[in-house]
């Protein structure tokens, strides 16, 4: 189908997964400053914007590149090796799948004035939409918003005033432009500090109808991405960032081992051993992935245990890189310890990364539980 929301852009001429390396030179010249500044710097983030680095998930009327959910983690594993707060703002600021939520009038709100839109988001519930004419009051405060300093919109996640009660509340998304709401300086942490995540404050602030939405709806744009449910389009992105920060640690200890220590057995051992764990990871990630990517491209409906199938594997992902990170770290040694070696960063915004909570391993239950025909008692995103 076409979508039409009255707003058209055109489309980049080359394959998105190129991204990583055209920007290769850039993202590394920055990733020392954007560790120092706790955000990325604003050069940075101008040239991921015009090399298109946030239309991987926009559909192609506005401009987007509209990949497939395994083509995205791709490119995101390679940002991930490169340096890890770019990877998680790449990931954080491409919510093009807004435009399959939202009315279409939303839609032409958000992309009205160009294709390279900014989109930082937060997905727990953490406020409250008072409905009112013409659309919504919102406030709360959402504490860790990657990427809020610079995005142009953000998209937070509340429950309706007058939902249907604590057992069954209406949580819907609602997009406000970043100037709507207060970001504070709260990211004063040790590891991922180039991500800027702040926390956002919405206090009364208005939202239109049209800027509002819910997950769980037949998608407003009926083609292959779409149907993917929208968490499990989206939330992978961050497990994906973890492998490749995880490949970029193991690159740095065999670059580092010379001499008599690349002799030790035991050396050879655990890198044989971490490199086999992370290439099974990242093929079972692309391949849950991917069983979505199929089933929407034929228009099978996708099912709980494909999803479960998912999650689990980002968890999987998780808990392998976070091996990789400490077994990386003994091996560095000393090394590991001195700024001036990449091992150090790597090691602190990987172990940051893997604190992620879309990636926990209790998230392992939900494909247990329907594997044993239990229906979760939490939704399965």
């Amino acid at each position: 189908m076409v979508f039409d929301c009255g707003v058209s852009h055109a489309v980049l001429d080359f394959d998105p997964r190129e991204l990583p390396e055209r920007l290769r030179d850039t993202v590394l010249s920055h990733s020392g400053e954007a560790d120092h500044l706790r955000r990325l710097p604003g050069g940075l983030v101008d040239e991921l914007r015009a090399a298109g680095a946030f239309r991987l998930l926009t559909p192609t009327e506005l401009g987007g590149f509209e990949v497939p959910v395994a083509t995205a983690l791709e490119i995101l594993e390679a940002f991930g090796r490169l340096d890890g707060s770019t990877a998680w703002v790449v990931w954080n600021g491409n919510i093009g799948v807004n435009a399959a939520i939202l009315p279409p009038a939303g839609s032409a709100m958000i992309w009205a004035t160009g294709a390279d839109q900014i989109i930082a988001n937060y997905a727990t519930p953490s406020g409250v939409a008072t409905p009112v004419d013409g659309g919504f009051v919102l406030s709360g405060r959402w504490p860790v918003v990657t990427g809020a300093d610079f995005a142009d919109w953000i998209t937070l996640f509340a429950v309706v005033a007058d939902g249907q009660g604590a057992d069954h509340p209406d949580v819907r998304l609602f997009v406000v432009p970043r100037a709507d709401v207060t970001v504070s300086d709260t990211w004063h942490v040790t590891g991922m500090r180039g991500t800027a995540s702040n926390r956002v404050t919405a206090d009364n602030v208005f939202v239109p109808a049209e800027l509002s939405g819910q997950l769980g709806l037949p998608p407003v744009i009926d083609r292959p991405l779409y149907r993917v449910p929208a968490f499990s389009v989206v939330a992978p992105g961050g497990a994906a960032a973890v492998l490749g920060m995880a490949r970029a640690a193991i690159d740095e200890v065999v670059r580092i081992t010379v001499g008599s220590l690349a002799s030790n057995a035991a050396v050879q051992a655990t890198l044989g051993r971490m490199d086999a764990e992370l290439r099974a990871a990242r093929l079972l990630l692309l391949d849950a992935a991917a069983d979505l990517d199929r089933s929407a491209a034929a228009d099978v409906p996708i099912t709980d245990q494909q999803r479960a199938a998912l999650r689990a594997a980002m968890s999987h992902a998780n808990q392998v890189g976070r091996n990789v990170f400490v077994s990386m770290h003994e091996l560095g040694g000393s090394t590991s310890l001195y700024r001036a070696n990449p091992l150090e960063q790597l090691v602190r915004d990987g172990l940051a990364a893997t604190q992620h909570v879309n990636n926990a391993a209790v998230h392992f239950e939900l494909a247990g539980q329907l594997m044993l025909g239990i229906q979760p008692d939490a939704p399965v995103y």
